[in-house]
């Protein structure tokens, strides 16, 4: 999981339309998260790697933050990404495609 990943977590369940949790309980759930997968820092080259890749396809806007997943995954060889949203992940090329799986 890429680091921005918590801070995606954190703002998508403080801010879910009809459960929205309390900033404490989202810390407590990214703290249990960082202990059960591992987090993957990104560089700055990683970032421009991702920049990048975005540019390449001409994908604009929050794309970006798809890439950074996906450059987390390829930065340490992930076996897969994990996602609910497949579509967001196969516009980015097909090395990320290989590691695409919807739970």
């Amino acid at each position: 999981m890429s680091t921005h990943g918590l801070a995606e977590l954190f703002s998508a369940i403080t801010n879910h339309p009809r459960e929205a949790i309390s900033p404490a309980e989202a810390l407590r759930a990214t703290e249990l998260l960082q202990t059960t997968l591992t987090p993957i820092s990104l560089s700055v080259n990683d970032y421009f790697q991702a920049l990048g890749r975005n540019t390449a396809l001409n994908i604009p806007d929050g794309g970006i933050y798809d890439a950074l997943h996906a450059q987390a995954a390829l930065k340490v060889e992930a076996d897969l990404l994990l996602t609910f949203n497949a579509k967001h992940f196969t516009r980015l090329g097909d090395d990320v495609v290989a590691l695409i799986r919807v739970p």
